[in-house]
């Protein structure tokens, strides 16, 4: 005898896949260009044994960034089953080191390509004066979706979490991340590489770093190209950290 429990569950299962195949569907036959700002959190630098000038020059220099990186805009270009992501302007920017810092800031470098197909991420940088093509998949990111909700543009969007870990010269660290997604646009892409919800990314947070959707246009009359990017070395960020490492060792050497 089948029971209300029973009929509850098939229901719920019935739902489910029903909403899995209108995302592949709808997935596969759309086109958006998403804008993105950015805010960041001021995080000024305390007198840690520097004297005093030292640390308001620092805290001046980072106050302008912050200031300047609420200015640019972010375009995340979705056509099927890729998407690229990048600053909207970027001319001028590499003869100001304020606005190229501040464009920069929070992981924002360079054009972030992404394949659904394939969940394969590619960044598209310049670091330590060379191009690179950063490889990794969107598989290597656990997200843990919870049940809080709130209203983005109008859409519902949940909160998922993850963990980010940051290796550089004084260590490996573990931050987190906050990001809220709407299912009612069933596109699993976000801002800055990030992607794999059941959604789009309409908002996402990083320490001191808030990137967060502000425009959106669905399926534009002049349509949408999305192009793998080629140029550069391809490298992992594992081995772009011990670039890093190398260089940073060289120049504390060539200080003695």
């Amino acid at each position: 005898m089948t029971t209300f429990k029973n009929i509850k569950n098939m229901r719920n299962f019935i739902a489910v896949i029903v909403l899995l195949i209108n995302m592949t569907i709808y997935s596969q036959n759309v086109q958006a260009v998403i804008t993105y700002k950015k805010e960041i959190s001021e995080l000024p630098f305390k007198n840690s044994g520097k004297d005093s000038s030292y640390v308001v020059e620092r805290n001046s220099f980072f106050k302008e960034i912050f200031e300047k990186a609420s200015g640019f805009e972010y375009l995340l270009e979705v056509n099927n089953k890729e998407s690229q992501f990048y600053i909207k302007e970027r001319l001028s920017l590499d003869n100001d080191t304020y606005s190229s810092t501040a464009a920069n800031f929070g992981g924002t470098r360079g054009v972030f390509y992404v394949n659904m197909s394939t969940r394969e991420v590619l960044n598209e940088k310049i670091s330590y004066g060379q191009k690179f093509l950063v490889s990794s998949s969107l598989d290597h990111r656990k997200w843990t979706i919870t049940s809080k909700t709130k209203k983005i543009e109008g859409y519902t969007c949940f909160k998922a979490t993850s963990i980010k870990i940051v290796e550089n010269n004084t260590g490996v660290f573990k931050h987190p991340i906050e990001a809220w997604f709407t299912t009612e646009i069933p596109l699993n892409f976000g801002p800055a590489g990030y992607g794999g919800l059941p959604g789009l990314i309409l908002d996402i947070k990083f320490q001191n770093v808030r990137i967060y959707c502000s425009k959106i246009a669905l399926n534009p009359k002049k349509g949408v190209t999305v192009k793998r990017p080629r140029k550069g070395k391809l490298i992992t960020q594992k081995q772009l950290d011990s670039i890093g490492k190398r260089m940073y060792e060289v120049r504390r050497s060539n200080l003695r």
